[in-house]
């Protein structure tokens, strides 16, 4: 009996020994909100100039609005959350000017 007993104590040091400490990990979703440009007329399938709050400009693929539903193709373009002035230019021309408000994580579809 003595002899089970000793092995159990053995057996438990020896597990309870090689254990390294807690690890925690945390992950979360990006502070980021989308914008994905659509357009049901002759602004399909072009490509426009977008300026966010004039200091972040970036080209993009306007899609075809029936398109759009279908994943967005990859069209979806990141920028801060928050309140946000939008320009869109075409050709020089300033098709879309707003004020927007996007939360973190929200997608928001501009129809052209």
């Amino acid at each position: 009996m003595k002899n089970v007993l000793l092995i159990v104590c053995f057996c438990l040091f020896v597990l309870t020994g090689c254990k390294t400490g807690v690890f925690t990990s945390e992950y979360g979703k990006e502070d980021v909100a989308f914008i994905s440009l659509v357009s049901s007329d002759e602004m399909a399938n072009k490509d426009v100039d977008v300026f966010i709050d004039d200091n972040t400009s970036f080209s993009a693929h306007v899609q075809k609005a029936k398109q759009s539903t279908e994943k967005h193709n990859g069209k979806l373009f990141s920028i801060k959350p928050g309140k946000r002035h939008m320009r869109i230019v075409y050709n020089g021309e300033t098709i879309y000017e707003k004020d927007i408000y996007v939360s973190s994580q929200q997608t928001k579809l501009i129809n052209l």
